[in-house]
């Protein structure tokens, strides 16, 4: 591999008018970056990731959420799980998405579901995300009884509903 003939002065100016390695090999006619990446790193001056990723985001266009092409409304599946976009949301994943029948439930309480509770489809149906479907209880409870007894006061609930509505 051939050291990168250009000046030192040259190379850091090129790179403090926020031009990215590739960007700069490309000007100076390399076909590889690295070239010049270990140079700005020999000469102390390589950005961080994060620099370098909004370096690149400046640069270049990048859409998010509703600017991108492939957003289908900020909802997407997860093994049978509505998962909904909300990236300030407390218990958003680094994909800035939650459980949508979390939202549901929070919203529905007017408070946030409390840290060790989980949410849980009474009818079993992952995407049904009907408030009246939706039941939430501390963790370390949900195994022992506790949602059976729900099931079982929800499924009392729909018979006396039929039973109303006598066919």
């Amino acid at each position: 591999m051939r050291r990168l003939e250009l000046d030192a002065k040259q190379l850091v100016s090129l790179y403090e008018q926020d031009l990215s390695s590739r960007d700069i090999a490309q000007k100076i006619g390399l076909s590889s970056h690295s070239v010049v990446l270990k140079r700005l790193q020999e000469m102390g001056c390589a950005r961080s990731r994060q620099e370098a990723l909004e370096v690149y985001r400046k640069t270049h266009s990048f859409r998010r959420g509703k600017e991108n092409s492939n957003w289908k409304g900020g909802k997407r599946n997860n093994h049978g799980y509505i998962q909904a976009y909300a990236p300030l949301h407390p218990r958003a994943v680094n994909n800035r998405y939650v459980m949508e029948h979390i939202l549901v439930w929070e919203q529905a309480n007017g408070e946030s579901l409390p840290k060790d509770w989980v949410v849980h489809h009474l009818n079993g149906v992952r995407n049904d995300n009907r408030i009246e479907n939706l039941f939430a209880l501390p963790y370390r409870k949900h195994h022992n009884g506790l949602v059976n007894k729900a099931l079982q006061q929800r499924i009392r609930e729909l018979e006396d509903l039929l039973a109303k509505r006598s066919f």
